[in-house]
């Protein structure tokens, strides 16, 4: 055995040399074949030369992931909502490879988190559980997803804001629910889903939570953030509450409504919400003026669900704003479901404190009440106003029908509505004029003392920032509270502002056993500035008598707020009497005979009963006001008036003067009382110069008028450019040499009130619009003319313009080319063509969702002519507009003319070099068989390219491209260089925003789905209608590598001969190391 060993041992030291020597030759095979590969890498285009290399697409891998999350990131830094992927499925699954960035409870307290798998709103944990059906672990890590904060690494103490004590209760007046949502995906059952990519998941529920979604192939845009000052997204919802259910309804898809969402009473069993409190207290307070108010700017709020309120903190969550002076678009300030943490953090340049666990985003909140009209919409000569500001979605109610929409998924934005002068504003730099309360509720939305009911419908969706800020002073209406004002409607004497009028109310549980509200207690307030009227002792508190009666003043209501003795709920019957005026003499006649009772819709509630009304229920008739007259005896009024001609409308906030003098000429000096709407005002105003201003529909009247007095009366400062001369009407004559209406007032036996009545006529013309498309270069992509909305406007300015859908026909031409708003007459003056998208206008294309090319035109106005032949005279500087003369029939052509397209590209080498002398082909919506459209040549130093506007070496830009879809594809490569074999495809339509940026489409009936390697130029988003630059199309460079046969070959030895001379090496020193040893062993044996 030694020998064999000894030999054995000797003969391994040849043995390991052929080793060596072998595995040196297949060194050098693998170092020679590494060099040929590389080589003949360079050689194939199919793996080198890609068109997309130089932007990559979302194909799933982490790298991409974390591209986008980077993006989303600098889109987060000013004040914009917090942009989300595009695709949950490519970007935000793959990049959620550590669970650790979403499942820390403290995800935004970790400020040296970058957030990036935060930000993609699905984490791995979320994965996970969805691949093995955990319905509860998926609901759970998606409540947490947020936009990663952009704090510095250094975490700072503070502390923290403390909460206001003792916040008076709103909750009998306003009323507040709260509900939590939870979002899930790739599982069915939820109402909830990040996105709706996943075919059939959203189909009875398209409205999702995020901000890069649109779901169902784009159909579901309100899905979708609008983008940074990209405004609030209007027509998400139809102008009316389900009557139904009596919540919002989406109008796209038809009829469906979002009760699931906002229904207390159904929301613990819908999966994916979540009930927290019905009438949530403590969010509201009212300052000394009147109104309600919060503001997340300036107090944190927390829900206590202990106490079902709100706790109000002495300051907001953030303690600086950014540079720009705004709070950060990638952390919520209106967060009631965290609370606040000791610990300050940098979030996009301002400080905030972090919380104590992750942000719940997705919340909705809904807030209603009831409130009347004052007179004229003002309260203490404020007017009566509903303001909000904040983000996502709010929808504003008045009556059921929607007033403010700011919906969408956007940044912060806000809009009011005024209940004096009825306009309403959404302050977005986009949305510009809305309807009137006046278009929305009627004409008598102002009577006054009418009821109302005003509801809001707030939702976070975009899980990016969170704000919110109500202010109004609504005159609300208590619940489980019976309400009875007083109203003298005619008078002659001035005393009858302190006048007493006794009332008796009766209540009970049914019509037949009502009893005088005896012993019980009510609150005063004034009718025109919903005050409270104070007792001797300064408090709001007051007890009827035994026989249930208690006393009113002209302007006065009272409240009764109920006992145990006599409770006061929403089925509470009841009845009002009014008994007499108490403390006048024989020489007043109080005319308890015409008394009239009206509710708050001003129905008579009298039923034919003297000085009493019928039995009626609370929740039908919660304000009733008692009106009659008081007199006095051989005592006149004289009233003079302000009207407007018969079907015209006096321009807004339009004032009038009347002078009054006597017969000598003196000037009047005294008090008067106006009349608005029927309704005498409880205190005088007065003048010393005769001149009293009035509105349209107002009345001044001067009491206790003597016998014999006259008036003359005489309009003064009319604007003549707007007004023709006016007429006078009434118990007088006309004098037409002085332009003076004379009234005498003489003695009757009625008491009778004289009256002068001053009507102003508006000069007006005759306008129609005419709208028409030229689709040349939009082809089956184009709409047609009704895809807008046509009108005029003098920007605030002046007279009111109208905005209306094109639909009359127009002779000659096809309802696909021209068509008319019907005729409007309007006010002489200078107006400026406005137009809107029309929600409602579907193209063919896109049968199941709004138009979404109606940005791609150039709006011109092709001229304007009038029925007398004559000129009119019109500007095309800036926005187009048209002067109107008085008494003129005109009708102006507006055309808007789909814009060409272009697109622009490179051709580089690996380095970034330009290549010169590449051709190439474009095939588009004129290509035939398959065949290329065109050939492009590249335009340089005197190259005569084809097609190539741009005249630099290696850069092309080809114009004049009509709406469709395109492929190009190398056709022939630079000299010296490998030819590619991918092509790029694009679509040439209108740009649209994705995670902040403009994207092309690839297929232009798919716009936000699976976008373009390309780029197109921003759109001008403060106008709807482009002037260029929509359909400019930039495609990444196109890199190509040199052909093998370029390389430099100096007597060397090619790539493919080192590998075979490699390789054959290699094999020969296999072969010998095993005949060696082969050999040996035959000797050993």
């Amino acid at each position: 055995m030694r020998k064999l060993f000894d030999s054995h041992k000797k003969g391994a030291i040849p043995s390991k040399v052929t080793a060596v020597v072998a595995a040196c030759a297949m060194l050098l095979t693998v170092t020679v074949t590494g060099t040929a590969v590389a080589l003949e890498s360079a050689a194939d285009p199919a793996n080198q030369n890609d068109q997309s290399q130089t932007v990559q697409q979302n194909d799933g891998t982490a790298a991409d992931a974390q591209t986008a999350n980077d993006a989303a990131t600098d889109q987060t830094a000013n004040g914009t909502e917090a942009t989300q992927p595009t695709d949950g499925n490519a970007q935000g699954d793959a990049a959620q490879n550590d669970a650790t960035a979403q499942n820390d409870a403290t995800a935004e307290t970790d400020p040296a988190q970058s957030g990036d798998a935060a930000q993609q709103g699905v984490s791995t944990t979320q994965q996970d559980a969805t691949e093995n059906n955990d319905v509860t672990a998926t609901t759970d890590i998606a409540k947490q997803v947020a936009p990663a904060p952009a704090a510095d690494a250094s975490v700072a103490r503070a502390s923290v804001p403390q909460i206001i004590p003792n916040v008076p209760s709103t909750n009998s007046k306003i009323h507040v629910n709260l509900f939590d949502y939870d979002v899930i995906d790739r599982q069915s059952g939820n109402v909830n889903y990040y996105n709706c990519s996943w075919q059939g998941h959203c189909d009875q529920h398209p409205f999702t939570f995020s901000t890069g979604d649109t779901g169902h192939n784009g159909n579901y845009d309100y899905n979708y953030w609008t983008g940074s000052n990209g405004g609030v997204r209007q027509g998400i919802v139809t102008g009316n509450l389900s009557r139904a259910d009596g919540y919002p309804v989406l109008r796209n898809p038809g009829n469906s409504t979002l009760e699931y969402l906002f229904n207390p009473d159904t929301a613990d069993n819908t999966n994916g919400v979540t009930l927290k409190g019905t009438d949530v207290d403590g969010l509201f307070r009212q300052d000394a003026d009147g109104y309600y108010y919060y503001d997340s700017t300036d107090n944190f709020a927390h829900y206590n669900s202990a106490e079902n309120k709100f706790d109000l903190y002495n300051g907001g969550r953030f303690t600086s704003l950014d540079a720009n002076g705004k709070l950060p678009g990638n952390a919520g300030a209106f967060m009631p479901f965290n609370t606040l943490s000791n610990r300050t953090s940098s979030y996009g340049g301002a400080t905030g404190y972090e919380f104590n666990e992750s942000d719940n985003y997705y919340f909705g909140m809904t807030v209603g009440t009831s409130f009347f009209m004052p007179e004229n919409g003002q309260i203490n000569g404020k007017d009566m106003v509903f303001e909000f500001e904040g983000d996502d979605d709010v929808w504003v109610y008045v009556d059921g029908k929607l007033v403010l929409d700011l919906g969408g998924i956007h940044d912060n934005y806000g809009g009011s509505i005024n209940f004096h002068d009825g306009t309403v504003n959404v302050n977005d730099g986009h949305a510009g004029a809305q309807k009137s309360l006046s278009q929305i509720l009627g004409s008598n939305w102002q009577d006054p003392y009418q009821t109302h009911t005003l509801k809001v419908f707030y939702m976070e969706r975009g899980a990016g920032s969170s704000n919110c800020k109500f202010k109004f002073n609504l005159a609300s209406i208590p619940d489980g509270t019976i309400n009875i004002g007083k109203k003298i409607t005619n008078t002659n004497t001035a005393s009858f502002s302190d006048a007493k009028f006794t009332m008796k109310v009766e209540t009970g549980t049914s019509n037949a056993d009502l009893a005088p509200y005896s012993n019980a207690p009510y609150q005063l307030f004034t009718l025109d500035g919903n005050e409270p009227v104070l007792n001797a002792q300064g408090e709001n508190a007051y007890t009827t008598s035994a026989d249930g009666t208690f006393t009113l003043k002209h302007g006065q209501y009272a409240t009764l707020v109920g006992d145990d003795a006599h409770p006061i709920t929403k089925t509470t019957y009841y009845k009002v009497s009014e008994l007499g005026a108490s403390d006048y003499g024989s020489d007043y006649t109080f005319d308890l005979g015409n008394t009239g009772v009206t509710d708050q819709n001003g129905q008579d509630l009298t039923a034919g009963v003297i000085g009493s009304s019928e039995t009626m229920q609370v929740y039908e008739h919660p304000f009733a006001v008692v009106n009659n007259s008081l007199t006095k005896k051989d005592k006149y009024a004289f009233e003079v008036g302000k009207a407007m001609a018969k079907d015209q409308t006096a321009p807004k906030g339009a004032e009038f003067t009347i002078h009054v003098t006597n017969g000598d000429g003196v000037a009047y000096s005294g008090d008067y009382y106006l009349v608005t709407d029927g309704t005498l005002a409880s205190k005088p105003s007065t003048t010393t110069n005769g001149d009293i201003t009035l509105k349209a529909g107002q009345q001044a009247r001067l009491l206790e008028v003597p016998v014999g007095t006259t008036f003359v009366v005489k309009e003064t400062g009319l604007n003549t450019d707007t007004y023709q001369d006016p007429t006078y009407s009434g118990d007088g004559t006309y004098n037409s040499d002085t332009k003076q209406y004379t009234v005498t007032v003489a003695k009757s036996d009625s008491n009778k009130t004289y009256t002068a009545t001053v009507t102003n006529s508006l000069k007006t013309a005759k306008l129609t619009l005419v709208k028409k498309v030229d689709n040349t270069n939009a082809g089956t992509w184009g709409a047609a003319p009704n895809a807008w909305k046509l009108g005029i406007t003098t920007n605030g300015s002046g007279p009111e313009g109208f905005s209306d859908v094109p639909s009359k026909d127009v002779a000659g031409q096809t309802r696909d080319t021209a068509l008319a708003v019907p005729q409007h007459e309007v006010q002489a003056g200078t107006y400026w063509f406005q137009e809107d998208s029309n929600p409602d206008y579907k193209h063919p294309e896109f049968a199941k969702g709004e138009y979404p090319y109606s940005s791609g035109y150039q709006m011109s106005l092709t001229g304007c002519t009038a029925t007398d032949g004559k000129s009119v005279t019109t500007s095309t500087d800036g926005t187009p507009s048209v002067t109107l003369e008085a008494g003129r029939d005109v009708t102006c052509t507006v055309t808007n003319k789909a814009l060409p397209g272009s697109v622009t590209w490179s051709k580089t080498d690996a380095a970034g070099k330009k290549l010169e002398g590449s051709e190439w082909t474009l095939a588009g919506p004129d290509s035939k068989d398959g065949k290329p459209s065109v050939t492009v040549k590249d335009k340089y130093d005197g190259h005569d390219g084809a097609l190539d506007t741009d005249a630099k070496l290696g850069e092309f830009k080809v114009e004049n491209l009509k709406w469709g879809q395109y492929t190009l594809t190398e056709l022939k490569a630079p000299a010296g260089y490998v030819l590619g074999k991918d092509s790029t495809t694009f679509a040439v339509v209108p740009a649209y925003q994705q995670d902040g940026n403009n994207h092309s489409a690839s297929d232009p009936a798919t716009p936000g789905k699976n976008p373009s390697v390309c780029t197109i130029e921003p759109m001008d988003s403060s106008t709807l209608v482009q002037s260029s630059g929509a359909l400019d199309v930039n495609c990444p460079a196109v890199v190509n590598y040199p052909a093998v046969s370029s390389l430099p070959l100096t007597g060397g030895t090619t790539g493919r001969q080192w590998l075979m001379a490699g390789g054959g090496m290699g094999f020969a020193a296999l072969l010998a190391g095993a005949g060696y040893t082969i050999w040996r062993k035959r000797q050993l044996v």
